[in-house]
Parts: C-alpha cells; structure tokens; sequence
C-alpha cells in the first residue's frame, strides 16, 4: 500500500515537473515572438503590408543556403493595356483642382468619352504593384522627390501630387516652394520656375522645376521681356546643380522643345564652353540635343558617386500622335482608337536617352512604347470653353496615361529599397 503511494507521489512529481518545463518553453517563445513583433512592426510605422513583413523574415542564412531564390527584377515596359473597371480611374479629375490644370482635367472640358481612365498597364512577366498614397509617403518619409523638365514632366508631377492626395484635401500638402526659390518668379514670366509641396505626416516634399532643355539656360539682360537666352549646352539647369544635395529621387525629362522653333520663339541661342560659336557637330540640332542630355547624366551620375542614396531617373520621350499634320498645320488625334499598331515606329524607343544612361548610375524610365499605344487619351480637340482650336496631341488628360508612369516609378523605388 506505501509502495503504491510511493509510485504515486513520484508520478505527480514527474507531471508537475513536465507542464513546469513546458510553461517555461512557451514563455521563452512568447517573449521572442513579442520581441521580434516589436521590432518589425516598429519599422512599419503601421502602414507597411503583411507580405513586406513576411518578407523582412526572411535570413540571409535562407537564401545563401538555396532554400530561396533572390527576386530578378521585372521588366515593367513590355506588356499590354487591360480593363481595370474596378479600381480606375485613381483620383478624380473634378476633385484635384489645387494641384491639376484645367487645361489637362479632361473631366473639366466638353470631352464626352472617358473609356480611356478604366485602362492599366499589365506587365507580361510580374505585376505592377497598385500605388498606395500611405506606402508611397511611408518609403519617401523624410525624403524629396523632384521631377526636372518641360510640360510632360509637370504633368507627371501634378500626376503623382493627385495620386497621393487621392485628389481631395484629406492629405494637407503645405506650399514650400521658398525653400526652391520659387517664390521669385522669373523675370516677365507668367508663372514660376517651380513648384513645392510639403506632406507633414512623413516630412515628405514634391518639387517640379521647369527645364525644357535641361541645360542651364541664362537671360542676357532680365530687364528687357524681349531679351534673348544663353542655353549652356555643357551645364546643367543651376536648379540640379543649387539643389541636388536636398534630393533623394530625381525623374528627369526633355525632349519636345528640342526643335528650331521652339528654340526661336523662346528666343534661345545655344552655347558651349561660354561662347555662342558652336562647332560644326553642334551646329545640328540633334548632335547639341544629344551632348546635353549627356551632359546632365554624366553631371548627375557624379553625384551619385558622392551620394549613393540618391535615385535619378531619365524618361524617355512621351509620344505624340498628331495625324494629317503636326499641331501648327491641322493636324489631330480625335478618332484614334486605343490599342492598335503603333503610328510611329520611330516613337517605340529613345536611342538618345538610351545612350545617355549607358555605363551610369541613371536608370531609365521608359514610358515611350507603353504610351505609343494610347493616342485616344490625348487633350486632343476638347477645351474648357468648348471653342475650336488647336488640338493638342501630344499632352495626356488627367487621370491618365501619366498616373501609370508614377505607378512604374513608385515600383522601382520599392525594388531599389530606397
């Protein structure tokens, strides 16, 4: 009878002692799952998606050991347009008026078909991720975005600014173009060399500055409207060279004002190595267009060097679709249909962006085959006032064609873990 009571006793102890060891394992995991919870979710800020937390799982031991294959980069340009009833358009056209012009708010003029917005891009090999205002402000906290370049870049400005915004007032974006000088506005000029915007929730500031040519172009004498400009072929606009140590991501853009007439009406004369007498090579339109774009990448590539956080893109050429003429001679883009064979071959790639960001740092925003595809979704004949003009065949209505080259860029901004 004491025997059995013995082995009793001994059973219990046994028993106590296992759901003693056990509770004391189960703590032990707790308080390494509360402590890596904590770190991950700590540099979320909240706002970070589970799949990005799962990722940040993952060991270096994981992959050097084979257990995971290390991601290839997708190619974003090559793809095709499809139907995307449920989500687009991104904003609305109606709503974002602070930040988009009404000459490029189609929803704003008598333009009767808005099919063009229901469109995303779909990459053949991967997925172009959705832009989400919270994760785009969330990777660019404490950070400035600036575009660089002619009208094309200020609509993909006013682009992005919508798409964080959502085109309401619910994200304040505060005025700060002072801190890029353009609150003084260029002499005679109807409007200024610039704008800022400063998102408060993430320190996050979005900047254009106008720079149709990208080269630094200087007025001879600022008191005279009719005053004639120096273009500096081999000198960046003074706004990259002022202000490229405030930057973290950089979109530049030029192309379309490259032209006799452009040059002419803008009373602009070119220069290299401080005088206006240009080498024969030069003297050609296309060689002095080709030996600034190179000049500004190789400029911006050495500032890369310096500072290898900083990200500078260079878009290439965003098509125009004018038929039966060009924009001074009648020529218009109000029948096209969407999705056909390009019109122009010659607009399915950049060669001159191409070359420029050859053997650099600078990578490419290619935007020109996948908006050859969509000259339906031009300004085109449709104005405000409803009168007959010139039609415009060469700027996008907004939302649009635009609001995809943000969402490729912000992509790229995630791969590069900026």
């Amino acid at each position: 009878m004491k025997g059995g009571n013995v082995q009793g006793l001994k059973g219990k102890q046994v028993l106590i002692s296992m759901l003693a060891l056990i509770c004391v394992l189960f703590i032990i995991l707790g308080l390494r799952r509360a402590h890596v919870s904590n770190v991950l979710f700590a540099s979320s800020n909240n706002w970070q998606h589970f799949h990005v937390l799962q990722q940040l799982a993952v060991t270096n031991a994981d992959v050097e050991a084979g257990h995971l294959h290390k991601r290839t980069e997708c190619d974003y340009f090559k793809g095709k347009w499809v139907l995307d009833n449920g989500r687009r358009p991104l904003y609305s056209g109606n709503s974002c008026r602070r930040f988009l012009s009404a000459m490029w708010a189609c929803r704003l003029t008598t333009r009767p078909d808005f099919q063009f917005e229901k469109y995303k891009w779909q990459p053949d090999d991967c997925t172009l991720p959705p832009f989400d205002s919270h994760s785009f402000l969330t990777k660019m906290r404490n950070k400035t975005i600036a575009f660089v370049g002619d009208s094309l870049g200020r609509q993909q400005f006013q682009s992005l600014m919508c798409l964080i915004t959502g085109g309401t007032e619910s994200i304040v974006a505060d005025d700060v173009g002072r801190e890029f000088g353009f609150d003084l506005r260029p002499p005679f000029s109807v409007r200024p060399g610039g704008w800022a915007y400063l998102f408060q929730l993430t320190n996050t500031r979005v900047v254009f500055s106008w720079s149709s040519w990208l080269g630094d172009v200087q007025v001879d004498n600022e008191s005279d409207p009719f005053s004639s400009s120096a273009l500096q072929l081999d000198q960046p606009a003074s706004f990259l060279r002022d202000y490229v140590h405030k930057l973290d991501v950089l979109v530049l853009n030029t192309g379309h004002h490259w032209n006799r007439g452009k040059l002419l009406g803008n009373r602009i004369e070119m220069h290299a190595n401080g005088s206006k007498e240009l080498s024969k090579k030069l003297q050609v339109l296309r060689n002095a267009y080709n030996y600034t774009v190179q000049n500004v990448v190789k400029f911006m590539n050495n500032q890369i060097d310096h500072n290898p956080g900083l990200r500078v893109f260079l878009t290439t050429l965003s098509p125009r679709h004018f038929r039966n003429g060009d924009w001074d001679s009648g020529g218009s883009c109000d029948n096209i249909k969407p999705f056909g064979d390009p019109t122009n071959s010659k607009f399915l790639k950049d060669p001159v962006a191409e070359a420029a960001i050859s053997n650099t740092k600078v990578q490419l925003l290619n935007i020109t085959y996948l908006s050859q595809f969509r000259g339906e979704a031009h300004i085109s004949k449709y104005s405000i006032t409803g009168r007959n003009g010139t039609e415009d065949c060469l700027h996008w209505c907004l939302p649009g064609i635009p609001d995809v080259w943000n969402e490729i860029l912000h992509a790229k901004l995630i791969e590069d873990r900026i």
